[in-house]
């Protein structure tokens, strides 16, 4: 479900994604934004648990 919501945030283009990151991700750069999804999710699903 993270990764679906991760994935479904970025495609929303609300605006939010460039906001909240002082304008270095552009929300009309889709490739870029899965560029750097994918590992952010990798090594989130991949972390250890408690």
């Amino acid at each position: 479900m993270f990764v679906i919501a991760a994935y479904h945030y970025i495609l929303m283009r609300s605006g939010r994604l460039e906001a909240i990151s002082k304008g270095q991700c552009r929300e009309d750069d889709l490739e870029r934004a899965i560029e750097e999804l994918i590992p952010f999710l990798e090594h989130g699903l991949t972390a250890p648990t408690k």
